[in-house]
């Protein structure tokens, strides 16, 4: 059971399931007809979260299309070793569905499981739904099979509380770029790739941005301002047809520009420079490109990022870049703001947030700050509760000083 990504005629990226080379047509079928405003990269992420329920039913000789139409579904059982095979890494299932023993079963992370678990508990409501339809079975059974899905595929996360993203600090930020700077020394990677790294990490880390909008960036989206500085202008591809990547860059956000520091767009400038010397850099205007000129793609960042992971010895994606950005953020503005009265600390904190969503890109509505800034606001809230104790502290210590008086 595999994915194959395509792009459409319009340019928009889309994937099938096949099977030994045989398109799997009922779950094709879904994907294309009842989920037609998804966006291209979710259309894709579904296709690869469908493959893994595919290839169970696959392993375990289960025909749901043959099933189906005879008025019989999924028994419980069934139902629960599905779920079981979707908490599961794709690796290790697929080994399962080769009969190859697996001695400690690797997991996926929670919300791929709730992810996989929504995406096949709405294709086999749908599937079922459909063919029963058509053949005029009994919708009794089709109900308890229903409900039999909602009780054991969970559609959200155990924990409504996401983990909080451990922000980065200046300290560690400097160890990440010296690792980056001394592969020269070491001489594993050619000077244009170093180069190349070191202004994404840096893009990211200033910037706080997405790794698609990093990746969409072009050399004629900077600019200097009036007042000197320059910024790079994030923006949306209206023409997916002109991004060679089978993913082309999406920007989730709104378009806007960002100030970049004069130290990083020195960095930048000298890279556009090397840029340049490459032929297939000349034929389109995306700024981070391979060695060969290409547009990189994501799984090369996430490449960048996993041997960064191993120099670090910690949790590292371009996006804990992004919640460290919105995390310090919102600490410096409570620094800053520990002199001032109770009013005007809650007036600085509610501009900072204001500033965070429109530097994050986010929409008027979004709850997206609250998330990002989980940390901040509970280490703002337990250094608040720290100093309220020791003035507690010291003043029950002051009252026993007294009393002995």
């Amino acid at each position: 059971m595999n994915v194959r990504e395509f792009k459409d005629f319009q340019g928009r990226p889309s994937a099938l399931i096949f099977d030994e080379g045989i398109p799997v047509f009922l779950v094709n079928y879904w994907v294309t007809n009842f989920k037609p405003s998804l966006s291209p990269k979710s259309r894709v992420l579904l296709a690869y979260d469908l493959s893994l329920s595919m290839l169970y039913f696959k392993s375990k000789n289960i025909d749901i299309g043959a099933r189906f139409a005879s008025g019989e579904y999924l028994t419980v059982g069934e139902i629960v070793k599905l779920r079981n095979c979707l908490e599961e890494h794709k690796q290790t299932v697929e080994m399962r569905a080769k009969k190859i023993g697996v001695l400690v079963p690797k997991m996926a992370c929670s919300s791929a499981f709730v992810r996989r678990c929504r995406a096949a508990r709405e294709f086999l409501e749908v599937a079922a739904e459909e063919i029963c339809r058509s053949n005029c079975a009994d919708r009794s059974t089709l109900s308890d099979f229903k409900s039999a899905l909602r009780k054991h595929l969970p559609s959200k996360q155990k924990n409504d509380n996401p983990a909080m993203v451990d922000p980065i600090f200046e300290s560690e930020f400097a160890l990440i770029d010296r690792v980056l700077r001394d592969q020269v020394r070491q001489g594993k990677r050619s000077k244009f790739l170093i180069h190349r790294d070191l202004v994404i990490f840096h893009l990211l880390r200033e910037l706080g941005i997405r790794n698609g909008e990093l990746l969409g960036i072009k050399i004629d989206g900077f600019s200097r301002t009036a007042s000197g500085y320059m910024t790079v202008y994030i923006r949306r591809n209206k023409d997916l047809i002109s991004d060679p990547r089978t993913s082309p860059a999406s920007v989730k956000t709104l378009e806007r520009k960002l100030k970049i520091s004069d130290n990083l767009w020195t960095l930048i400038e000298r890279y556009i420079s090397e840029r340049k010397k490459l032929l297939k850099a000349r034929r389109h205007n995306f700024l981070i490109v391979t060695d060969d000129g290409v547009p990189l793609s994501n799984d090369s960042v996430g490449a960048l990022f996993k041997m960064l992971r191993e120099h670090v010895g910690r949790s590292l994606t371009p996006h804990t870049l992004r919640h460290s950005w919105a995390c310090n953020f919102i600490l410096t503005a409570f620094e800053n703001s520990l002199t001032l009265t109770t009013r005007e600390k809650e007036r600085t904190i509610a501009s900072a947030l204001s500033v965070l969503r429109a530097h994050m890109g986010w929409s008027l509505s979004s709850s997206m700050p609250d998330h990002y800034g989980r940390y901040a606001f509970q280490k703002i809230g337990n250094d608040r509760l720290i100093s309220e104790e020791q003035l507690l502290h010291a003043s029950i210590v002051s009252r026993g000083e007294n009393d002995k008086d």
